[in-house]
């Protein structure tokens, strides 16, 4: 499938909004890997039919001082937190996916009994079709390192440049748009599921059912990931083995995230928590499971159409000079390259085995 050749986009689209565009650096020159036959994407019609997009606004990989400097960020006291906590109560012992999947106390999961949880938002439910969440910088910034800024939620991406805000994805934030947390789905972008795989293979086969949520949360977290966003993992990782382990268990050893070309359809593996209990993963979190909202195109392949194009995520905008290095990310395990089929290794396999023993365990 040839690709057009079009000219530079002149703005960035994101909702019925858009801001101008100023091509990254870390972008130039950057040959996008295909995740659909040749495409970054999925086309719209397939990709027999369709026409792949250009690659402007899009992101596989990342400059690793962005990912150093993100890290170094500190919010400012003036910021207030984005937390989940159980509807009705200022608790903090909730269930992200009550309403969607209910509670699975026959899965020894006693942590899915608790009440809904509810993100605590400045915007109401109905602003979140053209909502953003964009960082606020300290006017007093010298340095990209320990850069202090603010995150906000904007009606809109005007809204969010009319206050002087860089926009960082589209929707409403939660609790893993913080910077720390961004860095990590830099740094993990093609491996967050090996990660969560393997911290899953120890949850299984714990027996000590008041510790093995927590010790599941503490593996996310070893990541990198804030307290907040590894415990929203920890619980979509849980409710993944509780819900979809059937469909997740492959008899040739070989993890599909996407159908074969052209529409290179969700497999059912991930289907299933796509169509069960995802949406309330990437509302709470902000920055989506497949963080497509936020401009990364990530191993599991999604229609073009769903991406918000981030013109450029430079950690030092404002500042000069900003660092412009060639994209090197710094992955925390091995990363695939295609996200239509990728064959596991030994380690990865320890979840299907975890699995079972888990199924006579407990079930």
């Amino acid at each position: 499938m040839k690709r057009p050749s079009l000219p530079m986009l002149s703005v960035l689209c994101l909702g019925a909004t858009s801001l101008a565009v100023v091509p990254s650096a870390a972008q130039v020159g950057a040959d996008p890997i295909p995740r659909c036959g040749d495409c970054w994407c999925i086309p719209e019609g397939g990709t027999e039919d369709g026409t792949c997009p250009t690659f402007e606004g899009i992101w596989q990989s990342f400059p690793a001082a962005w990912i150093d400097s993100f890290t170094s960020f500190e919010l400012l006291a003036s910021s207030p937190p984005l937390t989940l906590v159980a509807e009705g109560t200022d608790s903090a012992d909730c269930y992200p996916f009550a309403d969607s999947v209910g509670a699975r106390p026959q899965n020894n999961y006693p942590e899915s009994e608790a009440p809904q949880c509810k993100l605590l938002s400045s915007l109401s439910e109905d602003a979140t079709t053209t909502a953003v969440c964009g960082y606020k910088y300290a006017d007093e910034a010298a340095s990209c390192r320990g850069r202090t800024y603010e995150i906000v939620s904007y009606e809109s991406a005007v809204a969010a440049e009319t206050d002087f805000a860089v926009v960082v994805h589209s929707g409403q934030c939660g609790v893993c748009s913080n910077a720390v947390d961004l860095a990590v789905r830099m740094n993990t972008i093609d491996s967050i599921a090996d990660i969560t795989a393997a911290c899953a293979a120890s949850y299984f086969v714990s027996t000590t059912a008041g510790a093995r949520f927590g010790e599941l949360t503490d593996c996310i977290q070893n990541a990198g990931f804030t307290t907040p966003c590894a415990t929203l993992w920890a619980h979509f990782a849980a409710t993944n083995a509780a819900v979809c382990s059937l469909a997740c268990v492959s008899a040739d050893n070989e993890q599909n995230f996407n159908g074969p070309p052209p529409m290179c359809e969700l497999s059912e593996c991930l289907a299933c928590s796509n169509t069960l209990f995802e949406d309330d993963l990437n509302r709470l979190a902000g920055v989506y499971k497949s963080p497509w909202n936020a401009g990364f195109a990530d191993a599991v392949a999604t229609p073009c159409s769903a991406f918000t194009r981030i013109a450029d995520l430079d950690p030092c905008q404002g500042l000069a000079p900003t660092i412009s290095p060639a994209p090197s990310a710094m992955p925390l395990v091995p990363t695939p390259t295609s996200g239509t089929r990728v064959i596991l290794n030994d380690f990865a396999l320890v979840p299907i085995f975890a699995w079972l023993t888990w199924r006579h365990l407990y079930v």
